[in-house]
């Protein structure tokens, strides 16, 4: 008998003012939205490992601006830190992968792919263990 009741879903009935509101966005509220969304995506951008100059690129900035930015905003500072720090962690991915997983290469004979083969990073291997194990690897290059 539960199952065959029906309940009554609250409604709001909030008194909504039909007189008109002032605009509360000035055209410098709006040039700091677009700044701040322009801003958004060039640290998104720099986060995914994008270099400086092509983050800004994107995002439509002016290189000149976010370091401006950078050095007199101490918020803005960190979060560009932040976002290097999650680059770096997508990097150090890329070499381990690199390193221990390999990659998978076409091999060509004649102009024409014929087979493939896995392709490891020596290198990256060994710039890791430099940075996880400097003590131990720093002699090795």
């Amino acid at each position: 008998m539960e199952n065959h009741m029906k309940t009554n879903a609250a409604i709001d009935l909030t008194v909504v003012s039909s007189r008109p509101q002032p605009c509360s966005n000035t055209v410098q509220d709006i040039e700091i939205s677009e700044r701040s969304s322009k801003e958004a995506a060039f640290l998104e951008l720099l986060s995914e490992g994008v270099s400086v100059s092509e983050a800004c690129d994107r995002a439509g900035i002016p290189r000149r601006s976010v370091y401006a930015r950078r050095n007199s905003d101490p918020a803005f500072r960190r979060q560009w830190n932040e976002a290097l720090e999650m680059a770096a962690d997508i990097l150090e991915a890329e070499a381990d992968r690199r390193g221990r997983n390999g990659w998978t290469e076409d091999v060509y004979y004649q102009g024409q792919i014929v087979g493939k083969r896995l392709r490891y990073s020596d290198r990256m291997l060994i710039f890791r263990l430099k940075a996880l194990k400097p003590e131990m690897y720093k002699g090795i290059s």
